[in-house]
């Protein structure tokens, strides 16, 4: 359970600014090691750490902005995809138009998370994220602000 909050929390910080920058020679062996265990020899990766003290590791992947997040033992919480509107399921496509009613969203990302994945985004002019699934579902993220 304590990881699935983590997961949240990641999901809104995802959309929010890291802590600070890490140099990679500061990153730990276990996260190193983890990071490529998981993605290989993936090039420019930009590590930083998260407010909760995560460390998160930043790159593109097939044209794609993707973060990886890590706990300092190496264990990977989530991963995080950055996406475009068309790019989501149509059914949680529509139910975002009828929940933000015309509103422009500013970001999208999905959270790739063990135990539930979920669409994570933010609305220009509101400080609110909200959280979708594919068969749907649309609400606030815990009331999370950003």
């Amino acid at each position: 359970m304590k990881r699935f909050l983590l997961a949240i929390t990641i999901g809104v910080s995802a959309l929010a600014a890291t802590a600070g920058p890490v140099r990679p020679g500061d990153v730990n062996y276990q996260a190193r090691e983890a990071f490529l265990t998981e993605f290989g020899h993936v090039k420019n990766v930009q590590w930083s750490t998260t407010a909760n003290d995560l460390l998160r590791a930043s790159f593109v992947l097939d044209g794609q902005e993707v973060a990886a997040f890590f706990e300092a033992d190496g264990t990977l919480l989530a991963t995080t995809l950055s996406m475009k509107k068309e790019q989501l399921p149509l059914r949680l496509r529509l139910s975002i138009d009828q929940a933000v009613k015309g509103k422009t969203i500013t970001e999208i990302y999905y959270v790739e998370h063990p135990e539930q994945s979920a669409y994570y985004f933010s609305v220009a002019g509101s400080r609110k994220v909200y959280r979708g699934y594919a068969n749907g579902v649309v609400q606030e993220a815990a009331g999370i602000l950003r």
